[in-house]
């Protein structure tokens, strides 16, 4: 998404709003998700992603989410739906009406993976319980420390997001794994992209804000049920050689991301 210098100085106000707010740090819970399921629609974090899950202190279907994914059992599946129902006829808003819902919010939250930032001013719509934002993932090892979030509240005593992490990693070939495991440990922060890429909007990148109110292009499919995922391209042993471990990271996580926004097709279609 390309910027401009409008959606520059839009997105300078929301940075200066969290600036001027005390700081708050810690770690996120990680935890891997196995699905239950085939179907994407039933699917708490798609493959290929490290989803984050974002609500409210004490949100009731969070903690639904928290335990039936720990069981590993079927009940997640209709919470996967119940997750994506709340997306079903919102509109995409303007960056500016966005920016100034924003500001108002009790917590804004930064989201980092060692040293790379992922989501920026992240919050929960008032009428969501649970946001969430698919960040695609390779399936190569996390940074040192893990995952991040950077609470920016109004004050002190407002009660802190409830926020956890599910890694759904890709299927990968044995040249793909090789290439990876050899990614130095310094350069793992690249094993996790941001939601729009390398050319995103704003200061640093495209708030999160923006992403979680336009929903996120898994939700395009995964509420409706009538699509189905193709199967993830590959990176040839040749290719991997040529590009070597770090930049075959980074194009594993471009691919996840191109895949997250168009490589779907309707079963109508298939047909």
């Amino acid at each position: 998404m390309q910027s401009n210098l409008r959606d520059f100085r839009i997105l300078d106000a929301l940075n200066t709003e969290a600036r001027r707010r005390p700081v708050r740090r810690r770690n996120i819970e990680i935890t891997e998700y196995k699905p239950t399921n085939k179907r994407p629609e039933t699917h708490l974090a798609l493959e290929g992603t490290v989803t984050l899950l974002a609500a409210r202190h004490g949100n009731r279907l969070l903690a639904e989410i928290r335990e039936a994914v720990a069981r590993q059992d079927r009940s997640g599946e209709e919470l996967a739906r119940r997750m994506y129902r709340q997306y079903k006829g919102r509109k995409k808003s303007r960056l500016d009406k966005v920016v100034k819902s924003a500001r108002k919010e009790p917590i804004l939250a930064d989201v980092l993976h060692g040293d790379m930032p992922l989501v920026e001013s992240l919050f929960v719509p008032a009428d969501l319980d649970v946001a969430f934002v698919a960040l695609p993932y390779n399936g190569g090892r996390f940074a040192e420390g893990g995952l991040v979030v950077v609470e920016h509240p109004e004050n002190e005593s407002i009660d802190p997001l409830d926020i956890i992490a599910l890694t759904h990693a890709p299927s990968l070939t044995a040249a793909e794994k090789a290439a990876l495991a050899n990614v130095p440990a310094e350069q793992s922060g690249l094993n996790i992209g941001n939601p729009l890429g390398p050319i995103a909007c704003g200061v640093g990148l495209l708030v999160a804000a923006v992403v979680v109110e336009v929903a996120v292009v898994a939700v395009t499919f995964a509420i409706t049920g009538k699509v189905d995922i193709e199967h993830m391209a590959h990176l040839s042993p040749g290719t991997i050689k040529e590009l070597g471990p770090a930049a075959s990271a980074r194009e594993l996580v471009q691919m996840r991301r191109q895949f997250l926004g168009t490589r779907f097709v309707t079963r109508a279609a298939a047909d």
